[in-house]
């Protein structure tokens, strides 16, 4: 396993979140520092996990004790951060969404392209504990889907940045992006078209709709819906045993569903079994953290990885893009 030396941008909550799931594994890796444009949460991340308090982002990153950077910031900058890493060849975990929409993805995809690094896109549903064995079971069984059924449901985080159309791009990207590339990982095909209906819930109209209705149609012709919308709240949906987010898959083998962040139930001709997980007492564990800090530093290895490339999340943004136009337009949409 090679050592490695990480700089954080964005040293807020997720940040702290990746950080103890390093500490955690007991990875050999060193937190050589971090950046934030709050100095505050700069300087308290660095007291916790060590390192230097970078002035700016561009510091950071071209510093050559620095060889991996986890950019851990608001939406709208995801697509710069990621270009300069790339430009100075650093190893790349960059938070979800890979960008606010497909152009900004595809200039990330241009640069990389340049200059490829190792470079992983944090859609952690991926590799939570449920949702690792929900595939599993499903290449026991063979699993040929016939339909499919997602919803995920958020606390009310809407009104504030995440909706605003700047810096966030409201449920279709901090909740869509995230399905999207979900149901394609766990059913192995790409979004081919989709039809979408958004909602302004409690919402004002200046800023992106917070809740959408989405048909969608896979390239391999499995169709499903997606359900989301942030009218949760905390007890049920977010705190250990909460359903946040739902899959169920529908198939002649039997009926698989699972909720990402928790636990999974499944029937088949042999009777109805429900699989817990004892050991996902914490966020870290139980939402994916832990198992990718691990497969990071695999890929880095240079093992093949579970975690989202970059290719396969310019693919996502494409599919958001393409439900965007289908609410404007009112109208089954192809994701091209």
């Amino acid at each position: 396993m090679m050592k490695h030396s990480v700089g954080f941008i964005g040293t807020g909550e997720i940040a702290r979140i990746h950080g103890e799931a390093i500490r955690n594994l007991g990875l050999e890796w060193n937190i050589g520092g971090g950046y934030d444009i709050s100095i505050d949460s700069c300087t308290l991340f660095c007291e916790e996990y060590g390192g230097t308090r970078y002035s700016d982002a561009e510091s950071l990153i071209r510093d050559p004790a620095i060889d991996t950077v986890y950019i851990c910031t608001r939406h709208d900058s995801h697509t710069e951060y990621g270009k300069m890493a790339c430009e100075y060849g650093k190893n790349v975990f960059l938070e979800k969404p890979v960008a606010m929409n497909r152009a900004q993805a595809v200039e990330l995809w241009n640069r990389w392209e340049k200059k490829p690094v190792p470079f992983a896109v944090g859609y952690n549903m991926r590799v939570t504990p449920s949702i690792l064995k929900l595939k599993e079971l499903m290449r026991e069984y063979k699993v040929v889907p016939e339909t499919f059924r997602v919803n995920m449901t958020g606390t009310r985080f809407m009104k504030g940045w995440a909706g605003d159309p700047e810096s966030g791009g409201g449920v279709l990207v901090c909740q869509g992006s995230h399905m999207f590339d979900l149901i394609t990982d766990i059913l192995g095909s790409p979004i081919y078209e989709v039809c979408a209906q958004v909602q302004w819930l409690d919402q004002h109209r200046t800023m992106e709709p917070n809740g959408a209705a989405i048909l969608v149609k896979l390239k391999n012709g499995v169709c499903g819906t997606l359900l989301m919308h942030d009218r949760g709240n905390k007890s049920y949906h977010v705190e250990p045993g909460g359903r946040m987010v739902n899959v169920t898959i529908y198939s002649e083998q039997g009926t698989f569903d699972a909720d990402a962040y928790g636990n999974l139930r499944y029937g088949t001709e042999q009777g109805m079994f429900c699989q817990e997980f004892p050991d996902a007492k914490n966020q870290i564990c139980k939402w994916g953290y832990g198992n990718e800090a691990g497969y990071f530093s695999k890929m880095l290895d240079g093992e093949i990885s579970p975690l989202c490339s970059l290719r396969q999340a310019v693919e996502v943004a494409k599919a958001v893009d393409a439900a965007r136009k289908s609410a404007r337009e009112h109208r089954w949409v192809k994701v091209e």
